[in-house]
C-alpha cells in the first residue's frame, strides 16, 4: 500500500504575487526586441561612454505619453540588462537617442553595435 507524501499546503492567493506575474507576462510581451544594426543605427564611444542612435525609429504610445521616455525601453549589451539610470534617452526627429552617462562594460573598445538590444515599445518610421 502507498503513502501518500506529506506535502505542506502553501496557499495560493497571493494577489499582488499574481498581479504582478500577470503584469510582468503581458508587459514583456508588449515589447518588441531590437537588434542595433550597422549601417541603419550609429554607435558613437567617447571614451568609455557610449551614444546609441536608433534610426527611422518612434515610440509607440498607446494610451497617456509617460514623462520619461526610459520607461518604455529597456538597453541590453552582450545579454545583459543596464540600470536605466546608467543611460538616458530623448528623440530628435525620426530617431531615438540613447545616452550612457557611465561606464556599462569593462573593455569599451571592443564593443561593437551588434552586442546591443533594446527592448521597448517603439516602432519603425
Amino acid at each position: 500500500m502507498k503513502v501518500a507524501p506529506k506535502i505542506k499546503k502553501v496557499p495560493f492567493n497571493d494577489r499582488s504575487r499574481i498581479k504582478a506575474l500577470v503584469h510582468e507576462v503581458f508587459e514583456d510581451t508588449l515589447k518588441t526586441s531590437y537588434s542595433l544594426r550597422a549601417g541603419f543605427d550609429t554607435m558613437q564611444r567617447n571614451d568609455a561612454l557610449f551614444t546609441l542612435t536608433l534610426g527611422n525609429k518612434k515610440f509607440e504610445f498607446e494610451e497617456i505619453k509617460i514623462d520619461n521616455n526610459k520607461d518604455y525601453m529597456d538597453v541590453y549589451l552582450q545579454g545583459l540588462l543596464k540600470d536605466p539610470n546608467a543611460y538616458d534617452v530623448t528623440t530628435s526627429g525620426n530617431n531615438i537617442i540613447i545616452t550612457f552617462n557611465q561606464s556599462i562594460t569593462f573593455s569599451p573598445a571592443d564593443i561593437i553595435i551588434s552586442e546591443f538590444l533594446v527592448k521597448g515599445k517603439i516602432v519603425d518610421i
